[in-house]
């Protein structure tokens, strides 16, 4: 189904109905994210084809794996072991988080990170739940 065919879909048949209008239509745009793809309907048609294009269900799942066997273990890491650019793995972890697979590594109440392998940034370090 095209991206088109699947707006269309979803327009057709979603319908969010309560006392505040504002609020459904922030709810109808979580659905339309979660149905259809990650672009937003105000987004151009190039963000709509390369939203189709990553198969999210599948880079969430070499992830999880990845953490879940190596870590603790930061974005830049799992994508070094995966042989996967940064930017197509870095946006998979907070998907992953917010489903409680993964959490970020802490020691002493705080959050372990470590200086990033392509830049001085500072990374999160991850682990499975």
């Amino acid at each position: 189904m095209t991206n088109t065919n699947k707006e269309k879909w979803f327009d057709d048949h979603v319908m969010v109905v309560g006392p505040d209008p504002e609020r459904e239509n922030a709810l109808k745009e979580k659905l339309r994210e979660a149905v259809i793809g990650h672009a937003r309907t105000t987004d151009p048609q190039t963000s709509h084809a390369a939203a189709n294009a990553v198969d999210a269900k599948t880079l969430e799942r070499l992830v999880f794996g990845c953490v879940r066997k190596n870590g603790p273990i930061a974005a830049d890491r799992v994508a070094q072991l995966l042989g996967l650019d940064l930017q197509s793995v870095s946006p998979r972890f907070r998907p992953l988080a917010e489903k409680g697979m993964i959490r970020p590594y802490e020691a002493g109440g705080q959050a372990i990170t470590h200086k990033s392998l392509t830049s001085n940034r500072q990374r999160i370090t991850w682990v499975a739940r």
